[in-house]
C-alpha cells in the first residue's frame, strides 16, 4: 500500500490538470480503493472503480480496461517515482488525444522473474523469460507493452494467481486496444518500439510459443502469426536473419507451420500455367496477346489476327507448322517465370509541376527514360500510330520517348518490338522497357536470359480492353467531325489529374465529356477486357524491375502530397531496380518512403489493382454479343445489350454486416429464386453489402454490380418486371436518415407504371415510422405491402391510409435443411458439448444469466460466444464474456454451424432467435433495442415464454424448460404456408419465369 501510495504522490505533485488514475480493486473494508479514497479523498485526479468481491482479479483489471478503452494507459510499477521531465514528455503525447487519460494498473505474467532484454537479447528457447514490449495490430494504430513482475500481484486484494486464461484473455484485449507508456527500470518510457526491431519480434515469438494455447482458445493464433510474418518482412535484412531461428522454433509446432504454408502460398502464390495440348501456341487458353510466338516463330507460319472480340490472338498456318514448340517455349502463359513478391513497401514521388502536366501520373518514366537516353541507351513503351492504334516501339530518340509517356487504354501491340529490344541488347546498349506486367513476362519469356542492361519497369494494369471496340469507337468521332490529330486520355490541362477520354480534331473542334466517357464507361466497368485479365497470371509476383502506378489515395497518407497534380507509386523489385532509382532519385522535387500498415489498405480501396485482378462481371459477354452483331455505333451496342437484359424480380436489399441481416437476404433471395430470375440490387442503395457479407453475397446472388455501373437504378427498373423491397428494418426512419437512404426503399425512383411489392419489410418499432404526410403518397403507389410485424399493418392503415399484411420473416420461408447445408460449409468443428451466446449487446446482466445458465443445464459445459462478423463486435464479445470462446471473424456458414449443434442458445438478436426456433433448440432470448419486433414470437407457440427484458428469477427458470416444438412447428407452418401464398399472389403470373 505504501508502494503504491509513493507514486500516486509522485504523479499528483506533477500539477498537470488532464492526467488522470484510475485504480481498479474489488471492494472491500480493506481494499485498495476504500484505503485509496480516504488518503485522496480531495484529489479529483484519481478515479476510483469497485467491484463486486466476487470477482476475480481478472474481471478487475477488465473494469478498468473498460472505463479507459481507447485512451493511453500509463504502466507504473507501485513505489516508482516518476521525475518532472518524464511527466513533460509523457505529456505531450497525451495532449495530442482529446480522450486521453492515464491509468494505475499492473499485469502480471506466470513463469518468470523481472526481466528487460539484455543487449545481447538473448535466446528464449533456453531461458522462460518475456520482453516488456509486448505487440499488438497497428492495423487499428494502436501498442500496448506489459511489463512483467516476479508476482502477479502484491497489492491487497491480488496477490493470488490469475485463474487459467483470464490473464491471457485481459493481455490479449489489451494488446489489440491500448497504446501504453511504460516503465523500464530508470523511469517512463515514452517512445513506442519499432514492431520491427529485434526485440519486438523476439518478445512476439516468446509470447505466442508461451500463450499458444491461449491464443487457440482465443480464436488469435493464426492471425497473430499472419500478422508477426508481415512485419517480419518490413524489417531490415540483418534483423529478418537473426528473427528467422525463432520463426523456425515456432514452426516447430504443427499449426504454426501450417499457417506459414497458407501465408507463403496467399502471398506468393506460384504459377502453375496450365500447358496447352498441342504442339503450338494454338492450343494456348490464357493468351495474352503479347506476339512473342509471332516473332520467334523460325518459319514465320504465325500471324496476330483479331478475334471477334476485337483482341489480338496467334494465328498458326497448321500445314506449314514444322512443330518445333519454338512458339510454346517463349510463350509467357507456358513458362514458369521465377517472379518476385510483390514489396511491402513503396515511395510516393512527384517530378516537377512542369514534367507533371505532360504525363499521367507523377513523372517517373520521364525521368527514368531521360537517365537511359544519356547513357546512350534506348527505351521501349507504347505510342500512337498515323490512325492512333497503340503498338510499342523502341527508340533513343527524344520526340519518340516524349509519345510514350501518358496512358493508352487500349491493348498495346507488342509483336514487333521484342526482336528490336533483343537487337539493341546483342549492341550492348541500355534498354528500358515499359508496359504491362504480362508484355514484360512476355520479353522475359522471348529473351530466354537476363542481360546486365536491360531494365523493365511494369506499369499497374486495370486490365486492357479491345482494340476492335477502341478503333470503332474513334470511327464513330471521325465520321462526325473529320480526322482526329490527338487523342489523350489523361489530359491534365483539360480534366486535371483524373481519368477520361480528350480528342482534337484537325479542324480544330475538341470533345471534352462532362460525365464519363461512354468508352470509359465501358473499359473501368470491366465489360470490355481481355478474357485474360480476369484472371491475370501476373499480378502476385513481380517479374520487372520497378513497378509503377497512380498513387490514388496518397493524401491519407501524407497531405503534402496532395496537390492535384498528379503522384506515382513506385515499388523498387530487386537490385537493379535499385540501382536505377537511385540514380533519378535525387531529381524528384518530392519523393518518401512508405512502410506504413496503412499503406495496403489504401492501395486495395484505391487502386485494388497493385494486388488483384479485374473481377469479370456478366454483362461482359451480354455486351460483345450484340457488339458482334452491330459492331456500330457504341451507344447502341450498350443500349441493346441493357434491352436484352429481363429479370422477373429486382429485390431491393437493405445490407448490413450481420449474421442475421445476410440470412434474412438470403432466405428471400433463395426462395425467389427457385420459381423467378431474381436480381439482388446491391449497388445503388447508401449501404452496400461490406467484407464477409459480401463475399457470401457474390457466392449466392446474380447481382446488379455485375450487369450495371453504380446508380444505374433506373436502368435496372427497365429490366424488371417488379421490384420488391426486401425484409429487415428497411421503413425505420431513423435508419434511413443515418445512412442517407432517403426514401430508396419506398421506391421513390420508380416510375408510377411498374410493379411495387414490399415483403416482410419493419419499422423496427411504432415510434420509427415515417411521417405520414412525407411518405403516404409512396405507400399507396404499392401493389401489395407486406410487413413483418402486427403493428406495422396498423402504421400502414392509420399513417399511410394503405392496406398491408402481416407475413414472416423470410427466413422462415426455407425449410431447416436448406440451412444444414449451409451450415455443412462452415470449417468450425466442436467435438464437446456447448452453448451458444450469441449477444449483440453484451452487459454484465446478460453475462450472469448466461453462467446461470450453464450451472442449471450442464456444469462446466463449454460456452462459446458470438457477436456480429465485424473485428469491432468480435473484440466487444471478448471484452464481456470473459468465460467463452469467441471466434475471430466467423463467417455466416459457421453461425448457422454453431446454432445446428449448441446444446442450448442465450441470444438478445431477432434473428438469433428465429434460428433457435429453426433448429429447435432450448433458449433463452432478450429483447434487444425495438422491443416491438419480438412480438413477431407470440405467433410460435409457447415461444415468447423464453423472451424477456431482464433475467428475473422467473424468467430464469422457465427457460429452462424445452419450449413446445410441436406447437411451435405447427404455428410456423401454418403462417409459411400463409406468406407464402401471399407472394404467390402479389407477384403476378406473368412474373413468373417460364
Amino acid at each position: 500500500m505504501e508502494q503504491l501510495a509513493l507514486t500516486l504522490d509522485s504523479l499528483s505533485e506533477q500539477e498537470y490538470g488532464q492526467l488522470e488514475i484510475l485504480v481498479a480493486d474489488r471492494f472491500s473494508d480493506t481494499s485498495v480503493v476504500q484505503l485509496l479514497s480516504e488518503r485522496y479523498r480531495s484529489d479529483t485526479n484519481i478515479r476510483y472503480v469497485a467491484v463486486s468481491p466476487k470477482l476475480n482479479p481478472g474481471s478487475c483489471l477488465n473494469a478498468a480496461l473498460q472505463l479507459a478503452k481507447g485512451s493511453f494507459l500509463v504502466f507504473l510499477k507501485a513505489g516508482t517515482t516518476l521525475q518532472k521531465d518524464w511527466i513533460l514528455r509523457a505529456v505531450q503525447i497525451l495532449r495530442q488525444y482529446s480522450d486521453a487519460a492515464w491509468c494505475y494498473c499492473t499485469a502480471g505474467i506466470r513463469g518468470g522473474e523481472d526481466c528487460l532484454p539484455d543487449v545481447a537479447l538473448p535466446d528464449f528457447k533456453k531461458i522462460g523469460k518475456i520482453f516488456p514490449d509486448i505487440f499488438s495490430d497497428w492495423s487499428v494504430s494502436m501498442q500496448s507493452v506489459v511489463v512483467t513482475y516476479k508476482k502477479a500481484r502484491e497489492l491487497d486484494g491480488f496477490n493470488e494467481d490469475l485463474p487459467e486464461l483470464a490473464e491471457e484473455e485481459f493481455l490479449l484485449r489489451l494488446a489489440k486496444e491500448t497504446p501504453a507508456i511504460f516503465d523500464r527500470e530508470k523511469g517512463v518510457q515514452i517512445e513506442r518500439p519499432a514492431l520491427t526491431s529485434k526485440g519486438a519480434l523476439l518478445s512476439r515469438c516468446y509470447f505466442m510459443s508461451e500463450f499458444k494455447t491461449a491464443l487457440e482458445k482465443l480464436g488469435l493464433k493464426k492471425q497473430t502469426f499472419r500478422k508477426l510474418l508481415e512485419d517480419i518482412e518490413n524489417a531490415d535484412a540483418d534483423v529478418l536473419e537473426y528473427v528467422r531461428p525463432y520463426v523456425d522454433i515456432l514452426c516447430e509446432d504443427e499449426e504454426y507451420k501450417s499457417y506459414m504454408q497458407q501465408y507463403l502460398d496467399d502471398r506468393y502464390p506460384l504459377r502453375k500455367p496450365e500447358k496447352a495440348e498441342t504442339d503450338n501456341v494454338s492450343g494456348v487458353k490464357n493468351c495474352v496477346g503479347c506476339g512473342g510466338c509471332y516473332a520467334a516463330c523460325p518459319v514465320q507460319v504465325i500471324s496476330m489476327e483479331y478475334d471477334d472480340e476485337g483482341f489480338l490472338y496467334p494465328a498458326v498456318k497448321e500445314e506449314k507448322c514444322i512443330q518445333c514448340g519454338q512458339c510454346l517455349s517463349v510463350c509467357p502463359a507456358q513458362k514458369e517465370l521465377d517472379g518476385m513478391p510483390i514489396p511491402s513497401g513503396c515511395y510516393g514521388v512527384q517530378a516537377s509541376d512542369q514534367i507533371r502536366m505532360e504525363v499521367s501520373s507523377g513523372g517517373v518514366f520521364p525521368l527514368l527514360a531521360r537517365h537511359i537516353l544519356e547513357e546512350g541507351g534506348c527505351v521501349a513503351g507504347a505510342v500512337y500510330d498515323e490512325e492512333f492504334r497503340v503498338r510499342h516501339i523502341v527508340s533513343s530518340r527524344t520526340e519518340d520517348v516524349l509519345a510514350m509517356q501518358t496512358s493508352k487504354y487500349v491493348q498495346s501491340d507488342t509483336r514487333e518490338v521484342y526482336p528490336e529490344v533483343l537487337r539493341f541488347l546483342q549492341e550492348g546498349k541500355k534498354v528500358l522497357f515499359t508496359g504491362c506486367a504480362c508484355q514484360i513476362a512476355g520479353l522475359h519469356a522471348f529473351l530466354g536470359r537476363q542481360y546486365e542492361h536491360l531494365y523493365t519497369m511494369d506499369v499497374v494494369c486495370h486490365g486492357v480492353p479491345s482494340v476492335g471496340v477502341y478503333l470503332n469507337y474513334l470511327k464513330e468521332f471521325v465520321k462526325q467531325e473529320g480526322a482526329l490529330s490527338e487523342v489523350n486520355f489523361r489530359k491534365k490541362s483539360v480534366i486535371g489529374w483524373k481519368t477520361n477520354l480528350y480528342l482534337r480534331f484537325k479542324s480544330g473542334k475538341t470533345y471534352i465529356p462532362h460525365t464519363t466517357d461512354l468508352y470509359m464507361m465501358c473499359f473501368l466497368s470491366n465489360w470490355i477486357l481481355r478474357k485474360s485479365c480476369y484472371q491475370c497470371e501476373f499480378k502476385g509476383r513481380k517479374y520487372s524491375d520497378l513497378t509503377a502506378a497512380d498513387f490514388w489515395g496518397i493524401q491519407i497518407l501524407d497531405k503534402e502530397f496532395e496537390d492535384g497534380k498528379g503522384s506515382s507509386y513506385v515499388t523498387v523489385n530487386n537490385e537493379k531496380g535499385k540501382a536505377l532509382f537511385e540514380a533519378v532519385k535525387g531529381k524528384f522535387q518530392k519523393v518518401k518512403a512508405f512502410e506504413t500498415s496503412r499503406l495496403q489498405e489504401v492501395l486495395r480501396s484505391w487502386n485494388p489493382n497493385v494486388y488483384a485482378s479485374a473481377e469479370q462481371p456478366k454483362f461482359r459477354d451480354v455486351f460483345f454479343k450484340q457488339w458482334k452483331e452491330t459492331p456500330e455505333e457504341l451507344w447502341k451496342v450498350v443500349k441493346r445489350a441493357y434491352a436484352s437484359l429481363h429479370f422477373d424480380i429486382g429485390l431491393i436489399l437493405h445490407w448490413s454486416s450481420n449474421f442475421g441481416n445476410a440470412l434474412t437476404n438470403y432466405a428471400l433471395y433463395t426462395f425467389l429464386s427457385e420459381r423467378y430470375d431474381v436480381l439482388a440490387v446491391d449497388n445503388c442503395g447508401t449501404l452496400l453489402p461490406v467484407q464477409d457479407c459480401r463475399k457470401f453475397a457474390k457466392k449466392h446472388y446474380v447481382r446488379s454490380s455485375e450487369y450495371y455501373p453504380g446508380n444505374f437504378i433506373k436502368d435496372i427498373e427497365a429490366n424488371c418486371d417488379t421490384l420488391l423491397v426486401g425484409s429487415d428494418q428497411v421503413w425505420n426512419v431513423g435508419f434511413n436518415r443515418t445512412f442517407r437512404s432517403g426514401k430508396y426503399y419506398q421506391l421513390d425512383f420508380a416510375e408510377e407504371h411498374t410493379r411495387k411489392v414490399a415483403y416482410g419489410a419493419s419499422f423496427g418499432m411504432r415510434e420509427a415510422a415515417p411521417p405520414g404526410e412525407e411518405y403516404a403518397h409512396l405507400y399507396k403507389r404499392f401493389h401489395k405491402i407486406g410487413v413483418r410485424e402486427a403493428f406495422g399493418v396498423d402504421v400502414c392503415k392509420e399513417q399511410y391510409g394503405v392496406e398491408a399484411d402481416c407475413v414472416l420473416d423470410p427466413v422462415f420461408l426455407l425449410e431447416r435443411e436448406g440451412y444444414e447445408k449451409l451450415a455443412e460449409q462452415s470449417e468450425a468443428v466442436e467435438e464437446e458439448p456447448f452453448i451458444l451466446v450469441y449477444l449483440l449487446n453484451p452487459s454484465e446482466e446478460k453475462r450472469q444469466a448466461c453462467l446461470w445458465v450453464q450451472r442449471n443445464i450442464e456444469a462446466n459445459v463449454k460456452m462459446i460466444g458470438i457477436s456480429g462478423v465485424t473485428e469491432n463486435e468480435v473484440d466487444v464479445a471478448r471484452h464481456f464474456l470473459d468465460f467463452a470462446y469467441i471466434p475471430a471473424r466467423p463467417q455466416v456458414e459457421d453461425f448457422l454451424y454453431y446454432i445446428k449443434n449448441c446444446k442450448y442458445v442465450i441470444t438478445d438478436s431477432f434473428h438469433g432467435t428465429c434460428f433457435a426456433l429453426i433448429f429447435q433448440k432450448n433458449f433463452m432470448s432478450f429483447v434487444n433495442r425495438q422491443a416491438d419486433r419480438f412480438s413477431v414470437f407470440e405467433r410460435f407457440g409457447d415461444a415468447a415464454m423464453h423472451i424477456g427484458a431482464r433475467p428475473t428469477e422467473e424468467f430464469l427458470r422457465r427457460c429452462v424448460q424445452m419450449p413446445d416444438y410441436r406447437r411451435i412447428e405447427e404455428d410456423i407452418r401454418r403462417e409459411r404456408e400463409f406468406s407464402r401464398k401471399w407472394l404467390a399472389d402479389a407477384l403476378c403470373k406473368e412474373t413468373e419465369k417460364k
